[in-house]
């Protein structure tokens, strides 16, 4: 997120997910925790959000697994297998394991935040925003029984984001927390505008200048497929702001002034994948 002296803006698209397949996608996750489909033992599985809140139809699903050490042997085979690739494995090592320990439970285009940690302080240490209150422990090997746990969440349709009032997670952003708060403050103060626009309300009539590079860098695939998908919305919002797209970076589109950005991701780093948009926000510096 940046802002300038005149302009900073922000362009996303919200979606949530059905309670229902949240709770489907929770109850395959602790399936394959018991079957020993991790790279690790697992001591702990929790969930946390607006899930955890009740929410009827939360926006994703926020999780924390709490596991062992998975040991010498593990370390020792994934160490020649990196070397072996012609990587190094002290710097490699850990990155490989955190994505192997959650490709065990997401797959690919899930909005699934999963936190990982030995133990629970790693997770609610100092710095961390989330407290052990808003844990519920769904699973350990002792206790699996997984649906009397969900069952006791009870449901409030009022239940949505959290208190903090991020209006975007801060990792599909990109950015800390200190400017997230920021933001809100901004907010708070008057000096930023959030207004929603509904997606399926906007008309994507595209001017000639937006239209040629849209074609032309769909054909050099310069985003991701999922992020090509969104990228004329982001080219309407420039026009609505008499804004130029320049060439894309990743998923985030700055203006060819640098007073505008458009992110066009809806999960960290490379998980980003489909969904139907229902709703655009704009955050807008008056």
């Amino acid at each position: 997120m940046r802002r300038n002296r005149r302009h900073g803006c922000l362009y996303f698209l919200v979606a949530t997910m059905d309670r229902d397949k949240a709770t489907a996608k929770l109850t395959r996750m602790a399936q394959a925790i018991a079957g020993g489909a991790l790279p690790a033992p697992v001591k702990a599985f929790y969930v946390f959000g607006s899930y955890a809140r009740g929410a009827l139809n939360p926006h994703d699903l926020d999780v924390v697994l709490i596991y062992e050490n998975p040991g010498k042997q593990y370390w020792n085979a994934l160490d020649a297998e990196l070397r072996e690739a012609g990587k190094d494995s002290l710097i490699e090592a850990g990155r490989v394991f955190q994505t192997r320990m959650r490709g065990g439970l997401r797959r690919p285009g899930e909005r699934v935040d999963i936190m990982l940690g030995q133990s629970i302080d790693d997770v609610v240490g100092p710095g961390s925003k989330i407290r052990k209150d808003d844990l519920v422990l769904l699973w350990t090997p002792e206790d699996q029984d997984l649906q009397s746990k969900l069952a006791a969440i009870k449901t409030n349709s009022a239940a949505g984001r959290a208190e903090r009032d991020h209006f975007v997670n801060l990792r599909r952003l990109h950015d800390s927390i200190g400017v997230m708060e920021k933001a809100i403050r901004w907010v708070g103060g008057g000096v930023l505008a959030l207004t929603r626009v509904p997606a399926d309300e906007i008309d994507l009539q595209l001017n000639a200048y937006h239209t040629h590079w849209l074609e032309h860098w769909r054909k050099c695939q310069v985003m991701g497929q999922k992020s090509m998908e969104l990228l004329p919305y982001a080219m309407w919002w420039f026009q609505q702001y008499r804004q130029r797209s320049p060439v894309p970076h990743q998923t985030e589109v700055l203006s060819k002034s640098r007073t505008h950005r458009v992110d066009t991701t809806s999960s960290p780093g490379p998980r980003w994948h489909t969904w139907t948009p229902t709703t655009a926000s704009v955050a807008r510096a008056k």
